[in-house]
């Protein structure tokens, strides 16, 4: 699982995209987003699947997500750098 939305942009705006191996792309958020944060994701990714969370549980989510693998925040880091 990828999650290709930045981690810093992820938490304040507490929206969470994952992307499977059969490439759907998953929006977790609030019952209800920021009208500009949810343009910016509708912007660049095709979603088709929207996912509401109570803001707790999406948080927990969100943090569970980008503790592990790829995610991490030394990948974020790395990917920053370069």
């Amino acid at each position: 699982m990828r999650y290709p939305l930045p981690y810093a942009f992820a938490r304040t705006q507490q929206l969470l995209l994952e992307q499977g191996a059969d490439d759907s792309l998953p929006l977790w958020m609030p019952q209800s987003p920021a009208k500009s944060a949810l343009g910016e994701v509708l912007r660049k990714y095709r979603i088709r699947t929207f996912q509401p969370l109570p803001a707790p549980e999406l948080a927990q989510r969100i943090s569970t997500a980008y503790a592990q693998g790829e995610s991490s925040a030394a990948a974020v880091v790395s990917e920053v750098q370069s």
